[in-house]
């Protein structure tokens, strides 16, 4: 049945998790402060914007702490309490599993999964996925570490592009440090805000300080004296671009991390997009594979 017209539907806390028999209901407590005021059509639909109250409750008084003794491990101190290694490792901050000494004193979740943070909003889940490039995962998992492959970026504003063509121009040459080009602007015009042509050089390694000047002597040799004109932006540096991925390559890396604790990333197959949705994929299939 629909709501009546005399009646006032009742907000729960979550719109979202609403019970639809609430909103049924044909009489309200005319005292009650959940009861929203109307207009509402027949069918019990608000007709104007309500704020909804969506603070948590604190969840401050449910930690527990722990002084760490000689010949604790933070497997042995999971199971004291009952969670897992990786609730303490994050609800503590961690550098590795074995960063504990005499009188540390640790903060205990209730339960697995769970984060309480500072200001008391508890978080929980069944379930846990650290999507991060390599190096993060590692420190936050303490899994292998992940070496690195730098790279550097620089940009360019030109007053017109050296070509029109929608392609990413490689460097056949080996000679110079650029290791291919892309004219963002050919791509999608809006990347620029003045009509100049935004061009992206792509050099492996951390910058030199010559990095510049070197690169466009590079492109004088491709596109000429015009490359002169061209305004350099800025330059990138990317400390961590993609993950070493040198011989004996070992792609499908597990994405298994503990009881309830899965990691994807490039760095779990290769070291491109590809890689990187790849491991997802495989990282989705085995929490869905948990459930069952």
């Amino acid at each position: 049945g629909r709501a009546s017209r005399a009646g006032r539907p009742r907000l729960s806390r979550s719109l979202a998790g609403e019970d639809r028999s609430e909103r049924r209901d044909s009489r309200a407590d005319e005292n009650d402060e959940s009861v929203v005021e109307g207009p509402y059509l027949e069918d019990g639909t608000l007709l104007k914007p309500v704020a909804v109250n969506t603070t948590v409750e604190d969840g401050r008084d449910l930690l527990r702490t722990y002084k760490v003794r000689a010949g604790d491990t933070l497997t042995g101190i999971a199971n004291k309490f009952d969670v897992s290694m990786m609730t303490i490792w994050w609800a503590n901050k961690l550098k590795s599993k074995d960063d504990l000494h005499l009188g540390q004193v640790l903060t205990i979740p209730p339960v697995t999964g769970l984060v309480v943070t500072t200001g008391g909003d508890r978080i929980t889940a069944d379930r846990v996925v650290v999507a991060t490039e390599g190096p993060a995962a590692s420190t936050l998992l303490g899994i292998p570490p992940v070496a690195s492959r730098s790279v550097s970026c620089v940009w360019f504003a030109a007053p017109v592009p050296p070509n029109s063509d929608r392609l990413i121009v490689l460097n056949g040459t080996g000679i110079g440090p650029a290791l291919n080009v892309a004219i963002m602007t050919n791509v999608a015009s809006t990347y620029s805000s003045d009509g100049s042509a935004l061009i992206a050089v792509a050099c492996p390694g951390v910058a030199p300080d010559d990095l510049v000047q070197a690169v466009r002597n590079q492109l004088r040799s491709w596109w000429g004296p015009p490359v002169d004109a061209w305004r350099h932006l800025r330059t990138d540096s990317i400390q961590h671009a993609q993950p070493d991925h040198c011989p004996p390559f070992n792609p499908k890396r597990s994405v298994n991390v503990a009881d309830g604790l899965f990691v994807c990333g490039d760095h779990r197959d290769t070291p491109s997009i590809q890689g990187a949705l790849f491991s997802g994929q495989r990282c989705a299939q085995a929490v869905l594979d948990s459930l069952t």
